[in-house]
């Protein structure tokens, strides 16, 4: 069903706190420090990673603005031109602590979200806050680069100055006018991404028309009839395939005045348990075979961008071997969202000494627990790395 989000201040505050501290909690697990060489990858949305590496050089100019003194000339040439070269240096040595960096790309989040949602709020907020309270050629030319989305509106901008200024309350009036035209890019793949990494909810409409007897239907829980056969192993493949248990029919009522109807037992996952082995098949064979609705095909499609860009090599440890965004996937669709969970997961199954004992683990414990899906994109592919690490 698709949604649609509305622009909403304190849900996304909220959220970019909540956002930002996840990815921090995963790259500082094991860093002091984030360098300007890994914040333009600290996530897959290049947006967000530019904006951060923006409002970075904004703490850059301040830290240079600060550079005053009653006892020294700071507007000769030549000082002006050493300084310069300084701070240019500097910049090459970016080293940002987690608290810091955790301010910074929250702030950078929420930045992301209004460009995406409300873009004339966002450049409302540039042209209040320009250096000096004036728009210049300069300043457009310096910023540009920072934008993939919306970029239209600098470019607009830019035509109005024709190399010249203007003070800011002109700039806020060009908005005024440049909007009137122009109602902002699609932000639809944009917020994807972020809701891929972490669930956005920020004031979320249905575009349906579904009655509420439809949605109530539709958020009703389903039981799933399906259960996880134990691990058998082959020799080239160990994939374990699902498959679906169908309980026997009641037997015929007896012949009585009052006859009962003898209730059928729900199978669990012990007394249902098979062994089956099928030849393996790929995400990519999964996700483009078969029918598919159109919003299926969209969601194959990006769990497939972003799993399948990962090799099928060996790797010496599940933990360190599952890359950022395939471990959200994860956490989010295997792992009820619990981190601490998926992570003592993988401390067991990093343990384990073979690939049967990993996959019986996986089968009994983590598939029943959570209520796996076997055939998702997401379990098939954690089955493939288990098979990688135990290759």
């Amino acid at each position: 069903m698709k949604m649609t989000y509305k622009w909403n201040s304190t849900d996304v505050e909220t959220y970019a706190k909540a956002f930002s501290s996840l990815i921090c909690d995963e790259y500082f697990s094991n860093q002091k420090t984030i360098s300007g060489g890994d914040i333009l990858k600290i996530t897959e949305i290049k947006q967000l990673n530019l904006l951060v590496i923006r409002n970075l050089f904004e703490k850059w100019q301040e830290e240079s603005s600060r550079l005053q003194s009653p006892y020294f000339d700071f507007e000769n040439a030549e000082v002006k031109t050493a300084l310069a070269s300084f701070m240019n240096t500097l910049s090459r040595f970016i080293s940002v602590g987690r608290d810091k960096f955790e301010i910074l790309l929250a702030k950078s989040t929420q930045d992301t979200l209004q460009l995406a949602l409300e873009p004339k709020g966002y450049f409302d907020n540039l042209m209040r806050n320009l250096p000096e309270f004036k728009l210049t050629a300069e300043w457009i030319t310096a910023n540009k680069k920072y934008f993939q989305i919306n970029k239209p509106v600098l470019d607009a901008l830019e035509n109005k100055l024709n190399g010249g200024s203007v003070f800011a309350n002109q700039g806020i009036d060009w908005l005024k006018v440049i909007f009137e035209s122009f109602n902002g890019e699609d932000p639809s793949e944009l917020l994807e991404d972020f809701d891929g990494i972490l669930k956005l909810n920020l004031g979320t409409a249905s575009a349906s028309n579904k009655s509420f007897f439809d949605e109530a239907l539709d958020a009703a829980p389903t039981v799933s009839r399906r259960t996880l056969e134990p691990s058998q192993e082959k020799p080239e493949i160990a994939t374990q395939i699902r498959q679906p248990v169908v309980a026997a029919p009641a037997p015929a009522p007896s012949p009585s005045p009052a006859p009962v109807q003898k209730a059928v037992q729900p199978v669990t996952a012990p007394q249902a348990v098979k062994a089956v082995i099928k030849e393996p098949m790929t995400l990519n064979d999964r996700l483009l075979n078969g029918s598919k609705t159109l919003n299926d095909s969209k969601e194959s499609a990006k769990v497939a961008n972003l799993l399948d860009s990962h090799s099928r090599s060996k790797i010496n440890s599940l933990k360190s071997g599952i890359s950022l965004n395939q471990r959200f996937l994860f956490i989010n669709n295997l792992f009820g969202g619990n981190q601490d969970n998926y992570g003592r997961s993988m401390e067991t199954l990093d343990a384990c000494s073979s690939l049967t004992e990993a996959m019986n683990y996986t089968n009994h414990e983590l598939a029943v627990k959570y209520q796996w899906d076997s055939n998702s994109a997401e379990a098939e592919e954690f089955y493939a790395l288990i098979e990688r690490k135990f290759s």
